[in-house]
């Protein structure tokens, strides 16, 4: 679960929700979640300003 931006109790409501899930629904949000993981290191390691986005 991507956790950025969350509150402790937020989280927990998440787990326990989800571990009561549908096993396709929980696989597809996995997913989703390692995507959005995915966004948040890529932005933490690129930082391309709006005059340099529009050169490359």
């Amino acid at each position: 679960m991507a956790v950025k931006g969350q509150t402790k109790e937020s989280i927990f409501v998440a787990i326990r929700t989800r571990v009561e899930g549908v096993w396709e629904e929980e696989k597809t949000r996995a997913l989703q979640e390692v995507c959005k993981i995915g966004r948040f290191r890529l932005s933490d390691v690129v930082h391309v300003t709006e005059g340099e986005a529009a050169e490359t």
